[in-house]
């Protein structure tokens, strides 16, 4: 039987998960320590506790006219505006306003407020960083910082004996569409791309081994699946698993060795039954069938989509590398062109153009609202895809700290939440109190479009054997 503690959590306003006016933080000045750091973005610990600033890094925008010149830049602003208008969503060039509405608007309907942390935009000035490596020098965007919920820790409890383990899942299902390359059909309906992916990362010697972790299984509602995925990805983390102990983050060198701190915090035997932990939290939690309803919004994978949005900003799909080629320039997957003479054995390749092309046809007739809506619906996929769930335990000692009644007892910014109210609820699985928190849940620009396409060629002529054993 699961029991429920309520947990106390800020003021928020219950569509847009953020801190209402009247009851946020005093942020005047927030000085800030680095607290871990990603592709896109940098988290930075406050002096106010259970509070972050996330900050967007400066300088992942390399080169864009050089892809395509300034025209093609300004078709492609124009279009990703049309996307999301239709979506009756408007931006306004305020990047950390507009991921704030991104999240209100688009995120939170799939996966549900009382995932999300709470969230708002800091003025200008109002943020200044005390301390940062060399490598973030200069590249700190301090203008777009957001102030949230730290989701390490859990609200109204004392960090001490607060263990977070941080999963990123990745995509938990496969590409059933018939846009995809006739030779490579079988094969990405059948592995998840994150395998596909450990194949390519073993060619570039970016890991020593391939991992066992696969997300199909962790995805799959099976809780021995599931379980056996948790161990997978705590015995081979990669990039993919990260360890907070009292909401100071484990070295990925020294993951293990979380770990092995984190069981002991919680009074677990080893990294076994933490998987078991884990498994029940997040099949009570139900939180992955939101975030795989989420990443399937799109049914069209990348070859397709890129080759629309060529289409529609006027370039020629016919440029499109071939998947697989490794850099060479193919006419495969446009409008019926099948010039490739290295692949004249491959009988399942000649109806590629044409279901690719009838695809385009469809999508750029009269009307491309069809077109509009396919593209945004990739761009939330990829969102989807691309997040991290924040499981938040510690053996349940405490009681709450106030009540819904007597909201000036609470700690500054917090409030408690009556038993009951599922949004803001502190649940309890086997004697431990926990939290799931969704981050990294950014909206993604057409502009990447072309990078994914590109990987996913890499992926699939890395994966060259496995190709011919399913095709044989």
């Amino acid at each position: 039987m699961r029991n429920i503690q309520t947990e106390p959590r800020s003021r928020c306003c219950a569509v847009c998960s953020s801190f209402d006016a009247e009851h946020a933080p005093d942020v005047r000045l927030v000085a800030a320590t680095l607290k871990g750091t990603g592709n896109a973005n940098a988290v930075f610990g406050t002096t106010q506790a259970g509070l972050v600033v996330r900050c967007p890094l400066k300088g992942r925008s390399v080169a864009r006219a050089e892809r395509g010149g300034e025209e093609h830049e300004r078709l492609l602003a124009s279009l990703e505006f049309r996307v999301w208008s239709g979506k009756s969503l408007v931006f306004t060039g305020d990047s950390a306003e507009d991921q704030l509405r991104y999240r209100s608007c688009i995120v939170a309907p799939f996966i549900g407020v009382q995932y999300l942390p709470l969230a708002m935009r800091l003025d200008a000035g109002a943020f200044r960083v005390a301390a940062q490596p060399e490598s973030l020098q200069g590249r700190v965007d301090t203008d777009a910082a957001i102030l949230m919920v730290d989701g390490t820790l859990l609200a109204g409890l004392s960090r001490e004996g607060v263990v977070c383990i941080e999963m990123k899942p990745k995509f938990g299902g496969v590409v059933r569409c018939d846009t995809v390359p006739g030779r490579y059909r079988l094969l990405k309906r059948s592995v998840s791309r994150y395998q596909l992916h450990q194949s390519l990362k073993l060619e570039q010697g970016l890991i020593g081994r391939r991992s066992a972790y696969d997300p199909l299984d962790l995805f799959s509602n099976d809780p021995n699946r599931m379980r056996k995925a948790l161990e997978a990805l705590m015995d081979s983390p990669q990039n993919n698993l990260a360890v907070f102990l009292r909401g100071i983050r484990v070295p990925c060198e020294e993951t293990a060795g979380g770990l092995d701190q984190a069981c002991e915090l919680l009074g677990l035997v080893d990294h076994a039954h933490l998987a078991v932990v884990l498994q029940g939290v997040l099949a009570w939690e139900g939180v992955l069938n939101d975030i795989l309803r989420m990443q399937t919004v799109c049914e069209h994978d990348v070859q397709a989509v890129e080759a629309l949005l060529r289409e529609m900003v006027g370039a020629d799909p016919r440029r499109a590398e071939t998947p697989g080629s490794r850099g060479s320039r193919g006419s495969r997957g446009s409008r019926g062109a099948a010039d490739d003479d290295d692949n004249d054995d491959d009988d399942d390749d000649d109806d590629d153009g044409g279901n690719l092309g009838a695809f385009l046809d469809m999508m750029t007739s009269a009307d491309d609202s069809a077109a509009l809506d396919l593209l945004a619906d990739y761009c939330i996929a990829t969102t989807a895809k691309d997040c991290s769930i924040l499981v938040s335990m510690a053996l349940a000692k405490s009681k709450p700290v106030a009540s819904l009644d007597s909201p000036d007892t609470a700690a500054p910014g917090q409030m408690n939440i009556k038993q009951g109210s599922r949004p803001c609820e502190l649940g309890s699985f086997g004697g431990i109190s926990y939290r799931v928190t969704v981050v990294d849940l950014d909206r993604k620009s057409l502009r990447k479009l072309e990078g994914h396409k590109r990987l996913d060629d890499e992926i699939l002529g890395a994966n060259v054997g496995l190709l011919h054993s399913f095709n044989s």
